[in-house]
């Protein structure tokens, strides 16, 4: 890991490698056959303060950018872009970064250095230094609403550091009164229609603090989180097919609505349209008691717990465990929900490079007796080998053994308490490796 010294002095190594080019003639247009469809190209007219960026085709990352400068286009050619790219992201080891800023804000913010000190002809500050500022004016406190599709519920749920919630009229009137401070000519009709989206549906309420992109991303990661701890409480309603369940809008699946055309034979005059919903169409409604019997059951454990944010290769594990679980929550087709779920057992539970075939093994003798109350062993044991068969007739054979909902509904449970137990662990053991000596697994 370098210092902040070290990388201060790499970054000044790149100011001599700037090169300034004339820019090249635009291309000449071509005489081509008009495309249906693609509207007329804007006129944008006189281009200023250009700036030229070449994308990497594999991942998108930027591979090189010149700017205009005085009528010429400056910047770094693409190998020793990529090694000022590399200087800095170097950066993301110290605390202050990680926390702040993310990975192409940062390379922008010092690519702009770069180009501040050619323009100067001379350095003002250091790249590290003139970062720190540059973030620190920069960050801010941002509050984040995500519209959350298909759920009704009485009142606010608070799941980790984040908010299931929804507007109230006098929250709306009181935003309506900042709005119309601003732009008094507008009604306020308007103004309703313009965050309809988001007044006339559930949220969830996150906030974070860093540069606006870093702390979108944080807030992102942690509402998709408190949805899918969400879900795991409501493992039950994903096996009905009239229900939909909810997710936040950017990651929520289409309607789902297909058609299919059918006739006999070529006779088009008989020819019959079939539209098939794929999924549910009923939002999940929580009631007030049903969402105080979540948290009884351990919904409080789970919301602690990724509000906690335990430092270990352990809480990094049990973490992906419960977005496998809401994943699985919204698989709207109960074989894959098997195909995953024994999928979730066999990625924590199997050591590296044991056979597959063990997977049932483990988790009959090993796991169930130590997740689950003496008198339920049996019974979770046999819906193992169940699922087991299910999900090796479905992959292997391509067939499809009927699924009873009640069965998979606890089997789902059962991953629900499993991963509780893991929660509970978190507070003695730190990786996984201690886990599987706890099942006796290794």
């Amino acid at each position: 890991m370098s210092t902040e010294s070290e990388i201060n002095e790499a970054a000044l190594n790149f100011l001599p490698k700037l090169q300034a080019r004339q820019p090249g003639s635009s291309a000449s247009q071509v005489n081509q056959n008009r495309l249906h469809g693609v509207g007329k190209t804007m006129e944008l007219g006189e281009v200023e303060n250009f700036i030229m960026t070449h994308f990497d085709e594999d991942d998108y990352s930027t591979k090189t950018k010149f700017i205009d400068i005085d009528g010429k286009l400056v910047g770094l050619d693409i190998s020793d872009f990529s090694s000022f790219r590399e200087v800095v992201y170097g950066l993301m080891e110290f605390q202050f970064f990680q926390e702040r800023i993310d990975h192409e804000s940062l390379l922008d913010y010092s690519y702009d250095w770069l180009i501040s000190s050619y323009k100067t002809e001379g350095i003002v500050l250091l790249l590290v230094d003139y970062l720190k500022d540059r973030i620190t004016v920069e960050t801010k406190e941002y509050h984040f609403y995500f519209v959350v599709k298909g759920l009704a519920i009485e009142k606010p749920i608070k799941i980790g550091q984040s908010w299931v919630t929804y507007f109230s009229n006098e929250k709306i009137r009181g935003y309506y009164d900042q709005f119309r401070a601003k732009k008094p000519d507008k009604s306020y009709n308007e103004f309703y229609e313009i965050y309809k989206s988001h007044f006339d549906s559930i949220n969830i309420h996150t906030v974070v603090k860093g540069v606006i992109s870093r702390a979108l991303e944080v807030a992102r990661w942690e509402a998709t989180l408190a949805v899918d701890v969400l879900k795991c409480f409501c493992s039950s309603y994903s096996t009905e097919k009239l229900v939909r369940m909810f997710d936040i809008d950017f990651v929520f699946a289409q309607d789902g609505i297909s058609q299919t055309m059918f006739m006999p034979q070529t006779d088009f005059i008989e020819a019959t349209l079939q539209t098939t919903r794929l999924h549910g169409i009923i939002p999940i409604e929580l009631k007030n008691q049903t969402v105080e019997e979540m948290f009884s059951k351990g919904m409080n454990l789970y919301s602690l717990f990724i509000s906690k944010k335990y430092n270990s290769d352990l809480y990094i594990e049990t973490e992906a465990l419960i977005r496998q679980l809401g994943n699985i929550c919204s698989t709207a087709n109960n074989y894959e929900k098997v195909v995953k779920s024994i999928s979730l057992f066999e990625g924590f539970c199997v050591p590296k490079g044991s056979g597959r075939s063990k997977g049932e093994s483990i988790i009959k003798n090993k796991v169930v007796p130590k997740v689950v109350c003496a008198v339920e062993v049996e019974v979770i044991q046999k819906l193992v080998r169940i699922f087991y068969e299910t999900r090796d007739k479905y992959l292997h054979n391509a067939i499809r053994i009927p699924i009873r909902k009640s069965e998979l509904n606890r089997f789902i449970a059962f991953q629900r308490v499993f991963i509780q137990k893991l929660i509970c662990l978190n507070g003695s053991y730190q990786t996984v490796e201690q886990v599987l000596h706890f099942f006796e697994i290794i």
